[in-house]
């Protein structure tokens, strides 16, 4: 019995040394797009001019994940090229300079078709600087004066 049982497991053994399995095999492709994206944060909405013509400054941030292009542009442009702020009626206008710096002070100019690239991957700081070409004299007309700025990402 014992030499029964012996010659069996030898038997089953060599028949599992001479068996190779087969296989087969593939492969599915993990793949992720990651769409273009650009935001713009504008914490303060309003900058109020000085009257005395001293620099009025606030900041916006353009975060994208791609490279791109910023311009902006002043709703009061005027064909003399120069940005003013004027009555709600429009009848009366004052002359004012703005001025917008990015990341590593690289000038943005206004009213300008393409504007500067950045690299993006990051959150871009924008520094715009908006004062009056000359003080309000005394003699100025009473009154509420505006001009909107408006920032255009392209990407």
């Amino acid at each position: 019995m014992k030499i029964k049982q012996m010659s069996l497991g030898l038997l089953a053994l060599t028949a599992c040394a001479f068996t190779q399995a087969e296989t087969a095999t593939g492969s599915i492709e993990i793949s992720l797009n990651v769409p273009k994206l650009c935001t713009i944060s504008i914490p303060n909405k309003v900058v109020n001019l000085n009257p005395n013509g001293s620099a009025s400054n606030t900041s916006y941030s353009v975060t994208c994940n791609t490279p791109y292009t910023i311009t902006n542009k002043s709703a009061n442009y005027n064909n003399f090229q120069s940005n003013v702020v004027h009555t709600v009626d429009k009848n009366v206008q004052l002359k004012t300079l703005i001025t917008t710096t990015g990341p590593n002070n690289v000038n943005v100019p206004i009213q300008y078709a393409t504007g500067p690239e950045f690299k993006g991957q990051s959150v871009d700081t924008f520094k715009l600087n908006v004062k009056l070409a000359e003080a309000v004299k005394a003699t100025q007309l009473a009154g509420i004066y505006k001009d909107t700025y408006t920032i255009d990402v392209k990407y």
